[in-house]
């Protein structure tokens, strides 16, 4: 019987995407609070320096966050303005002590009786601030949400539009050989499934930019509040520092692994690999590799199952063996390892649409001087009609 596969479907990317969707707002919107920040800090520094009285001042608190609140005036070219802005921020924070220390000063400069210096915008003098120094813990604050949530939701946006897009080329190919679906993705049926690890360093490099941005802000901002943090607090940030400092050491050896394997692949003897007969093919990787311990395969066939916000993964079959002889001794361009297991007759075939989707993975690890190798090649297997296999092996056979 030909192999029962679940056919491709976008089922639920309309979903994904209306919730992926105010992550990217969100990034958007803190990112672009971020850049105002600078470009009204920017301005702010031409505008002109004019005596002020403060006519009410407050600290606005709730929770852990505070506010400079007040209204001040001031008489510029002959006009007497009141304005309500405090500082190029006006949103409430706890980052710090910002806050209460330019507080405290304006409170005892309006208890004094002394005037305050407020900087005017000589083009409109109905737009003043008091405070226009740059808060970097500020901008580094927005920024780092906005990356966030942007990664989070443009990101995801992006990934689910690819996907879709990969996964209507596959219905089409599924329409057209529904019982064959090891041609349903274009790897499967052109015999060769790639990795690169560029994706892999990618995603990490802004995991770490990520982590380190949020955790050595937090860092400074407590360590310019005045109150003491509790031992807790220290503990958690002592932890976040070093899970920061260790996601910088992974990115660092994902960089190396790429430049030093841009691209492995392995090519299948023949497509599918065949449930009761075998998985066999190449595994190709550039220059010359020689572990002196050999290349660890695992050939995996796992189930990824769904229980409400749970997911686990099933092994279902599993087998390991190390290869210690390449094929191409003499080949210093790129280094060839012979692959083959035997698959049993009891086995589940891929299945990667389904609600609850199978996989074959083959993972090849070696160890070797600086970055080890370290690779995951998503695999056809199937259980495939003899009759039907006969006319397709034969082809992938004498085009291999």
């Amino acid at each position: 019987m030909p192999a029962k596969t679940t056919f491709p479907s976008n089922k639920g990317a309309g979903c994904a995407f209306l919730f992926l969707l105010p992550f990217g707002g969100a990034g958007v919107v803190m990112i672009v609070l971020a850049l105002w920040t600078l470009w009204d800090w920017q301005l702010m520094q031409s505008w002109e320096a004019t005596p002020a009285t403060l006519l009410s001042l407050d600290l606005q608190q709730s929770d852990e966050s505070t506010r400079i609140r007040g209204e001040y005036e001031y008489t510029f070219d002959g006009h007497q303005y009141q304005s309500t802005r405090i500082a190029i921020d006006e949103m409430a924070d706890n980052i710090g002590d910002y806050q209460r220390r330019h507080y405290k000063e304006l409170k005892q400069a309006k208890q004094a009786g002394k005037t305050v210096t407020a900087y005017v915008n000589p083009s409109d003098p109905s737009r003043a601030v008091l405070l226009r120094d740059l808060r970097l813990e500020m901008v580094a604050f927005k920024a780092g949400l906005g990356g966030i949530f942007g990664v989070i939701g443009i990101g995801g946006i992006l990934m689910v539009w690819f996907n879709s897009r990969k996964v209507k080329q596959e219905a089409l190919i599924a329409s057209r050989a529904p019982n064959e679906p090891w041609l349903w993705r274009s790897d499967w049926a052109d015999g060769r499934v790639v990795v690169s690890g560029f994706w892999q360093f990618f995603a990490m490099l802004v995991l770490a930019v990520i982590m380190n941005l949020i955790c050595w802000v937090a860092i400074y901002a407590k360590l310019q509040d005045n109150r003491q943090p509790s031992t807790v607090v220290w503990i958690f940030l002592s932890l976040f520092a070093m899970g920061s400092i260790a996601q910088v050491g992974y990115t660092v050896i994902c960089f190396f692994r790429w430049r030093r394997f841009p691209e492995a692949s392995f090519r299948l003897a023949r497509v599918p690999g065949v449930i009761g007969d075998k998985l066999a093919g190449v595994l190709l990787l550039p220059g010359v590799v020689r572990p002196t311990e050999g290349f660890h395969m695992q050939l995996r066939c796992s189930r990824r199952v769904r229980r409400g916000k749970n997911t686990t993964h099933l092994t279902l079959w599993e087998q390991k063996q190390t290869i210690d002889q390449t094929l191409d001794d003499n080949n210093f361009e790129e280094t060839a390892v012979p692959v083959v297991f035997e698959l049993p007759p009891d086995v589940e075939p891929s299945d990667p649409h389904a609600r609850n989707p199978v996989r074959w993975v083959l993972k090849v690890t070696a160890n070797l001087p600086g970055p080890n190798a370290n690779f995951e090649f998503e695999v056809p297997v199937f259980a495939v009609d003899s009759a039907l296999t006969g006319e397709s092996f034969q082809q992938d056979g004498a085009e291999s």
